[in-house]
């Protein structure tokens, strides 16, 4: 009886590993249909792009909707060619820095959070035009990258003014809160 489970035990691994090698030939297949229908087309969205310097991003001339905090907004691409799904309202997180949220856990990250986003506000009001560089996805798949307003890099900026600091994953800062104790904590302590 033994000898029949590891049976049944082989027998499903091998299964799996056909389904699987199944399923990216498959893929594979539907790849290349696409790759042949788009450059039937005539389109040239497949061809390598010219190599530019290290500064620019296929991200030029974006329009900033709205901050809702300091390292959070809300672009749209300038790219025609992107269909609105893909283009419009994009969340995009500002890369190398943590700020604090306007949804604190005190009234002192509340009030610093909207002085840092005021900050970034400005910044982008007085701006003309607004790149974003290093473009990725980040865990929570928005965009995550620099936003650069005339050459300037509002990451850097909110940093020197001291409404954010450096970020790069993993821990966060903890709150510019008081520390709470059972005795002292008037709101719900987190």
């Amino acid at each position: 009886m033994g000898e029949n489970k590891w049976l049944d035990i082989c027998l499903v691994d091998k299964r799996r590993e056909v389904r699987h090698s199944l399923n990216m030939h498959l893929f594979q297949v539907a790849l290349s249909i696409l790759v042949v229908s788009v450059s039937a087309c005539g389109t040239n969205l497949l061809q390598q792009p010219a190599v530019k310097p290290a500064h620019e991003s296929p991200f030029t001339n974006v329009t900033v909707h709205e901050c809702s905090d300091a390292d959070t907004c809300t672009i749209s691409l300038s790219d025609p060619t992107l269909p609105s799904i893909l283009g419009q309202n994009i969340p995009i997180r500002l890369k190398g820095i943590y700020a604090w949220k306007i949804q604190g856990r005190c009234p002192q990250e509340t009030a610093l959070a909207k002085e840092a986003r005021d900050f970034l506000r400005a910044q982008l009001a007085n701006g003309v035009r607004v790149d974003v560089i290093e473009p990725q996805r980040d865990k929570r798949f928005r965009l995550l990258g620099y936003l650069i307003v005339d050459g300037k890099n509002l990451s850097t900026a909110l940093i020197a003014a001291g409404h954010a600091q450096p970020y790069s994953g993993g821990t966060k800062p903890p709150p510019p809160c008081p520390v709470h104790t059972p005795l002292n904590c008037t709101v719900q302590c987190r």
